[in-house]
């Protein structure tokens, strides 16, 4: 998940190293635009469940201790991000699939009785090498799948594996995004192909859902001013 007090991001991935298995041979390949492999996401779960206790259950989302060992992860979502460079210098005409880069994240809902309780992230290292590196921050999971879910409802009803996590570093801005095309996120050209959805309350109420282009120019100068009060060295 993204950074947060709930994430514990160098824990998990030393404990994850203890744990993960070598990738067989024919994994060695696998792409980050592939999800991980069922073994790694096995894995992923035992790191969970060494973490989770009667002292912090309560942080990870879950009603109680046992309910780590029910968690069923759901279908998973792809990390996106669009630098602080990249969003500066946007400008109208660029194609919004330039600026996109994958970060090899992909972010698991784990439910109970059909619930999310929090999300759990798995990362590409190594060609066919994945890793825990984060879990928690419940209520920004259930809002972000949540949200997947109302919007594979609305017509054209694409499939929620179209979805993908837009981070838009050096502004506020998490958005559910997928491509009206069905072709690969970064794949070019992208003009006009990407439908964009606020997580939780716009910034500057802005609608809700729009195009990547007007949302990416109102986040452009959001990110100019910010670098404009920012304090200079």
């Amino acid at each position: 998940m993204p950074s947060g007090s709930s994430n514990h991001r160098l824990h998990l991935t030393s404990l994850f190293a203890l744990l993960a298995a070598p990738a067989s041979a024919q994994q060695a390949s696998i792409p980050a635009s592939q999800a991980p492999p069922p073994a790694s996401l096995v894995q992923a779960r035992k790191a969970l469940g060494l973490l989770v206790d009667a002292s912090n259950f309560a942080r990870y989302g879950f009603g109680d201790p046992s309910e780590v060992a029910t968690a069923v992860p759901g279908t998973p979502i792809r990390r996106f991000v669009i630098r602080p460079d990249r969003i500066r210098a946007y400008r109208q005409g660029v194609d919004p699939a330039s600026l996109l880069e994958e970060t090899g994240d992909w972010i698991y809902p784990l439910t109970v009785g059909g619930s999310v309780r929090c999300g759990m992230t798995l990362s590409a290292g190594r060609p066919g090498e994945w890793k825990l590196v984060s879990a928690g921050q419940p209520g920004f999971a259930r809002r972000l799948f949540e949200a997947r879910t109302a919007e594979a409802l609305l017509p054209p009803q694409p499939d929620e594996s179209r979805f993908f996590l837009l981070e838009v570093l050096s502004t506020r801005a998490r958005l559910l995004v997928y491509r009206t095309d069905g072709k690969l996120p970064t794949e070019r050209p992208g003009s006009g192909r990407f439908q964009c959805v606020w997580i939780g309350r716009p910034i500057g109420d802005r609608p809700l859902r729009q195009p990547a282009e007007p949302i990416f120019a109102f986040l452009s100068q959001v990110a100019q001013e910010a670098k404009a009060k920012a304090p200079r060295p």
